[in-house]
């Protein structure tokens, strides 16, 4: 009842394909550095990089969200990671 009450299942299916890529995509690493073969050292520097690398352009998305909407669309973000890199993922 309760899914007919919010549109049926059908309806809530990309949401649902949409997480379950997510979460397949933040296992990948490990999976692929398990099968690859690698050291354990050298698995685990890449899945740390990896991990580094999405906080960076998560923190930057954050801080370029939040600049945009204090200052205008058109403002130049030069703060927070857009100081010290060269303007990671920005659009």
């Amino acid at each position: 009842k309760r899914a007919q009450d919010r549109g049926g299942r059908l309806k809530r299916l990309p949401f649902i394909l949409g997480c379950s890529f997510l979460y397949a995509g933040m296992a990948a690493p490990l999976l692929l550095t398990a099968t690859a073969g690698l050291s354990g050292k050298l698995a685990f520097a890449s899945v740390v990089a990896m991990y580094v690398g999405l906080f960076v352009a998560a923190w930057g998305d954050l801080v370029k969200t939040w600049v945009k909407a204090d200052k205008g669309g058109d403002h130049l973000v030069t703060s927070g990671p857009f100081a010290l890199l060269r303007h990671p993922n920005y659009t």
